[in-house]
């Protein structure tokens, strides 16, 4: 699972300090992250393949999730497991299939708000609550572009060489390289989107 080690290193994210965007790039961060948050809500579907450095073959997976802005991503793989992980601001919870809570007890613990904090921010694009934890750099158009993440402490290098984004209008792709060779791919295909109404003039 693409979380596995930012759970297991939560604890860390707490004395992250902030960090500003790369000059070069920062305006296109400033326009996707203002886009980012025009959604109301998304839905759609992930195909997600994990390479193990010490497995001959990539692991894959498929299915469903949403997001809804200012309060939970439901990820529900479908293939070859169902299950469901339900990410929230205050943190995270794991179900079988039956809707059994099967949240390990250490994912429970202070800290995983953050790491939820994390994962809400890669997945429905929300820059700022990524910019505590990585510094960021963008490249391309506001309808295609790549978002480059390096950990800011050794302690997240340790697990993490770096997170990559890219897209159009919302997150096409996401790559995830670890310290241990292990890699994650995933592409997304929104399906359903609603956006905030638009602010009325005074």
């Amino acid at each position: 699972m693409m979380m596995r080690n930012l759970l297991a290193i939560a604890a860390i994210f707490l004395f992250v300090n902030s960090v500003w965007a790369d000059a070069d790039s920062d305006k296109l961060l400033n326009q996707l992250a203002a886009r980012s948050q025009s959604i109301q809500s998304l839905e759609g579907v992930f195909e997600q393949q994990k390479t193990i450095a010490v497995l001959p073959m990539p692991l894959s997976s498929s299915g469903r999730f949403s997001f809804e802005q200012d309060k939970e991503v439901v990820w529900g793989a479908l293939v070859p497991v169902e299950s469901r992980m339900t990410v929230a601001t205050g943190g995270i919870r794991l179900d079988d299939a039956s809707g059994a809570d099967k949240t390990p007890a250490q994912v429970k613990q202070a800290g995983t708000e953050i790491v939820a904090k994390i994962f809400m921010g890669v997945i429905a694009g929300e820059l700022d609550s990524l910019k505590d934890y990585f510094t960021l750099s963008a490249t391309g158009t506001t309808g295609d572009w790549k978002i480059l993440l390096k950990p800011r402490s050794e302690n997240l290098a340790a697990y993490i060489n770096d997170i990559e984004l890219s897209g159009g209008e919302f997150t096409e792709q996401l790559n995830i390289s670890e310290a241990n060779g292990d890699k994650t791919y995933i592409v997304f295909a929104t399906q359903k989107v609603v956006r905030k109404p638009a602010a009325k003039p005074e």
